[in-house]
């Protein structure tokens, strides 16, 4: 029987950074920060996978998490072709593909032709996957917005601020 090692997680003394930069207190101070920074960054991302699991199979138990963006994508942005589909959302075409596959089989997507070339397709949202989407983010937005509405209001606008400048970077 093997001993379980728990991960080690930085904390504020702790840098990553090894290098003679991180030598200097002000430095090793700048790192940890970053470090520290980078986990919550990485615990948040994790929570998000999370819903998006959980969200994507309250419609149903076979949609993947990818599928339900998918479909997100298409309610956000309107119809779209499949490549420039599948560059918004990262994916490679076949992913995508094997997606689009799913989602027409669970009845939340679907394909028309093309008006301007008739040998390109269209592919929206449908109008059940809508009402699916919509009820799912009714309750989690209500959930969202009450758990934040208790935080103090000089918090949210500085947490405003601060995600406006990251996106800058």
């Amino acid at each position: 029987m093997g001993h379980r090692r728990e991960p080690v997680i930085p904390g504020p003394e702790t840098t990553l950074d090894h290098s003679p930069a991180a030598a200097t207190p002000e430095a090793a101070g700048v790192a940890g920060r970053v470090d520290r920074l980078e986990q919550q960054f990485a615990t948040l991302f994790d929570s998000y996978r999370q819903r998006l699991r959980q969200q994507a199979t309250a419609i149903d138990p076979a949609l993947q998490p990818s599928g339900y963006r998918t479909v997100l994508a298409l309610i956000a942005n309107g119809p779209s072709k499949a490549g420039p589909l599948a560059d918004a959302l990262g994916f490679d075409k076949s992913v995508l593909s094997r997606q689009l596959h799913q989602l027409e089989g669970l009845g939340l997507v679907s394909r028309a032709q093309d008006v301007d070339d008739g040998r390109a397709v269209i592919l929206s949202a449908t109008p059940y996957a809508m009402s699916q989407i919509q009820s799912i983010r009714g309750s989690r937005r209500d959930e969202f917005r009450t758990r934040l509405s208790r935080w103090d209001e000089t918090d949210l606008d500085t947490l405003s601020r601060l995600l406006g400048n990251l996106a800058l970077l």
